[in-house]
């Protein structure tokens, strides 16, 4: 008895006509725009020479001279966590920190494997250390390579293919550096 209901509850379906609905999703954009370091203000007095990117759009370095005493200074724009970043930053820190295991192998490129641990482990975490808006997620995965693969403060200056040497005469002294085009600044 219950095939023959069925049956008839689906007799009419034999007129339906197949109709094939094509469905195509849009990509979705890899990144968001992220916007450059606020300009740090110049000195008064001081002319820009020269403005270039190091590592776009994270930071970029600006030339900049005295005209009454021909002095040429080298000033780092670097994009700068906010309060609430920072927090966030520390926190991720120490959970890469703990959970990033070193290779087994040999890697060519430690920047790109720390890239990718990172991102596993941020996407882990990502709940539990709050909402924050993709470009910071951006900024504080820079700003925990910088410090962990790369030289720390100084990254951005290392990355330079324009300096030459870099030197620093002590603690909280100024840090000199050899141009290519500027020589000792």
């Amino acid at each position: 008895m219950p095939k023959l209901r069925l049956k008839r509850s689906f007799a009419g379906l034999k007129n339906l006509k197949k109709i094939k609905i094509n469905i195509r999703f849009k990509k979705k954009e890899q990144q968001l725009p992220i916007p450059p370091p606020p300009q740090k203000p110049i000195p008064k007095g001081l002319k820009v020479i020269e403005k270039y990117p190091l590592y776009e759009p994270f930071s970029h370095v600006v030339i900049v001279q005295n005209p009454k005493t021909g002095e040429h200074k080298y000033i780092l724009d670097e994009l700068q966590l906010d309060p609430l970043e920072k927090g966030v930053y520390d926190r991720i820190l120490e959970i890469l920190l703990a959970e990033i295991e070193s290779p087994k192998e040999e890697i060519l490129d430690p920047r790109k494997f720390f890239a990718e641990e990172a991102k596993k482990i941020v996407d882990k975490y990502r709940i539990s250390l709050g909402w924050l808006p993709d470009v910071s997620w951006y900024k504080i995965l820079y700003h925990a390579e910088r410090d962990l693969v790369g030289f720390g403060r100084i990254d951005p200056v290392m990355r330079d293919p324009n300096i030459e040497d870099i030197s620093c005469d002590g603690v909280m002294k100024p840090v000199y550096v050899w141009h290519r085009n500027y020589e000792s600044i």
